[in-house]
């Protein structure tokens, strides 16, 4: 029998001899080439078709790379608490150092102020927000660094409970014989009640309403943050654990929606509230900290009015990976004199009082630092500079923000060691402002980040879930079956679950085909190289080592053949034939190519008949 014959006849096998697997016992120099024969013949019609297809390199999804916060930028006590509220409750640390600066935020607003020079303050209140998915503690985070400013407005609401009802008994005594008097000169323009009711007025002026003390506040309207500025010296703080916040601009008429009551106190602009019902309220210098932890979907779909009135660029964003997985349940609790030192500590923030804001200067080498850092943030907003459409508008803010950073931990600092508010340091050194500006690339990542999960929707969220799920079986062809099983549970309907499978394809990360014995199956070729950094993968011949990809198990014995290769100096290499059990299932492109061997295009490139091929013998 000649080469052509031999190798024709090795070609048109019956079914039940393809079914055979082969095994290479007896290497030798074309080792490799003969492996590659040896692994095609064991391919199955699915995984022949999966080697064909065409592939272009996948089109990432958007992936922010997000550095954890630099914890130690806070002094102690603060440091080891935020360390170990996230070691107790096994969060990641940027939560309650985020947290931490809104703590710090509330405790110092009002109280102080960065001027670096003449005609720019800063005051130092922070919009922030934190943002992680659900079961990863946040809620437990937030109240544990939140509890001494909950606890010192408890307690000063109790000692002001008494003053503020006899207050108000003397002001409602004062209005109702006021009342009594304009009834009386009504009746016969006696002058006598009309001094009076001069005098109760003046009265009334001298001893204006006194209200119990709000620091913080929660999900409250427009109405009551205005309220609640004006009752408490022009500033408050909104502290919540809770995604409302961003829901209350959803859903509703542009007209509807105050932006002035949360885009004025970042800058302290003054603000007035007009309504029918309640006499109008007056913030000449109104100031809020804004405080937020929540799911990072809370952030998607706002109006475009967010956006385009500034209220997202005012806001520092931290979306750190979670570690869900990874949480030991058996972390220390959080020793009881870090606790206690915290609570000290912030309460005599919070009791630090003054009738003005005092002004904040930075030395000379702080200042030379300064102007670096804006030299260094200007030239990104040139084309193909950091600050893209996207980041404009919040990058506009960037020193501005780090400059209230530095401002609150010059204070931070100097609180350590000054007893009372007057003794506190009035200059930044240019050590504080480096430790405020190694927040600068944090907050530039967390907010490329921010910004690039407001614009996802639902369906991209959806195709990210499906690549996972794909991408976990380990497998370049994977049943669509399987992952419908694996997600139904999230992704719900059937147009639904087509569209991720849909946006997937479009990026190049999956081809939709079908398959199996009767060429119907639905399945999902997964592109090579998104499986090149998945663990356990079943490789195939365009991984890069062809070699180990081609390494097949023997499951039993059979009938020997010998490959005969013209590389190999003894022309020939011994193999055994194991009789293979499962049948072979057809693909979309090769349905057929079990019945006719010869119609099969790809077994026709690897096996030809030329001399320098390989041939097939029975021994």
């Amino acid at each position: 029998m000649n080469d052509k014959n031999q190798t024709t006849s090795s070609l048109n096998m019956s079914a039940n001899q393809q079914k055979r697997k082969w095994r290479k016992t007896n290497g030798g120099a074309g080792e490799e080439l003969a492996n590659e024969v040896i692994g095609t013949l064991n391919k199955d019609s699915d995984d022949l078709a999966y080697e064909q297809a065409e592939w272009e390199a996948p089109v990432t999804f958007d992936k922010y790379p997000t550095p954890p916060f630099p914890v130690n930028v806070f002094n102690e006590p603060i440091r080891s608490m935020v360390k170990h509220v996230a070691e107790s409750i096994q969060t990641p640390i940027d939560l309650p150092a985020v947290v931490g600066l809104g703590i710090l935020s509330t405790c110092i607003q009002k109280k102080f102020e960065a001027r670096p020079k003449l005609g720019w303050h800063e005051p130092l209140n922070l919009y922030n927000v934190s943002l992680l998915d659900p079961s990863t503690r946040k809620s437990a985070g937030f109240s544990i660094m939140e509890e001494p400013i909950g606890q010192y407005e408890k307690e000063r609401r109790e000692e002001m409970e008494l003053v503020v009802q006899n207050r108000q008994a003397e002001r409602t005594a004062l209005e109702k014989r006021k009342e009594a008097l304009q009834r009386e000169y009504a009746k016969d323009q006696n002058p006598e009640y009309l001094e009076e009711m001069k005098e109760a007025n003046k009265r009334l002026q001298e001893i204006p309403p006194l209200y119990l003390p709000t620091i913080k506040i929660d999900d409250a309207t427009p109405e009551a943050i205005v309220s609640g500025m004006n009752q408490n010296g022009d500033k408050i703080s909104l502290l919540t654990s809770e995604g409302d916040f961003f829901g209350r601009f959803k859903n509703k008429n542009v007209d509807q929606i105050r932006y002035d009551v949360y885009l004025k106190p970042y800058s302290g602009d003054y603000m007035r509230s007009d309504r029918i019902t309640r006499d109008t309220e007056i913030v000449e210098k109104p100031t809020m900290t804004i405080c937020v932890t929540a799911q990072p979907s809370v952030i998607k779909e706002l109006p475009s009015s967010v956006h385009e009135r500034g209220l997202m660029a005012r806001f520092i964003f931290s979306i750190p990976n979670d570690n869900l997985g990874h949480r030991d349940s058996r972390a220390p609790e959080i020793p009881v004199d870090i606790t206690d030192s915290y609570h000290s500590f912030i309460r005599k923030l919070l009791a630090w009082e003054t009738e003005e804001a005092i002004s904040l200067k930075l030395s000379e080498d702080a200042l030379d630092l300064l102007y670096d850092t804006m030299d260094e943030v200007e030239a990104e907003f040139r084309e193909n500079g950091a600050f893209h459409d996207d980041l404009k508008a919040w990058a506009g803010k960037l020193i501005g923000n780090l400059l209230r950073i530095a401002g609150l931990l010059h204070v931070s600092y100097q609180a350590t060691k000054a007893e009372n508010i007057t003794d506190v340091d009035t200059t930044i050194s240019k050590e504080t402002l480096a430790s405020a500006f190694q927040l600068k690339e944090y907050m530039i990542s967390h907010a490329e980040k921010a910004f690039g999960v407001m614009k996802k929707n639902q369906d991209y969220d959806d195709a990210e879930y499906l690549l996972e799920k794909i991408l976990n079986q380990n497998s370049p062809i994977v049943e669509k079956q399987t992952i419908h099983q694996n997600t139904k549970k999230k992704i719900k309907g059937k147009e639904r679950m087509q569209q991720a499978y849909d946006i997937l394809e479009y990026h190049s990360y999956i081809q939709q085909t079908y398959g199996g014995k009767s060429g119907k199956k639905g399945l999902i070729w997964v592109n090579p190289s998104a499986l090149k950094n998945t663990k356990g993968k079943k490789e195939y011949h365009n991984y890069p080592n062809k070699a180990k990809a081609l390494e097949n198990t023997v499951t039993g014995e059979g009938e020997k053949e010998t490959l005969v290769s013209p590389n190999n100096p003894n022309n020939t290499v011994e193999v055994d034939v194991i009789e293979q059990k499962e049948e072979r299932q057809g693909s979309p492109t090769t349905s057929d190519s079990h019945k006719n061997p010869e119609k099969n295009n790809l077994i026709n490139d690897y096996y030809t008949t030329s001399n320098d091929g390989y041939k097939v013998e029975k021994i």
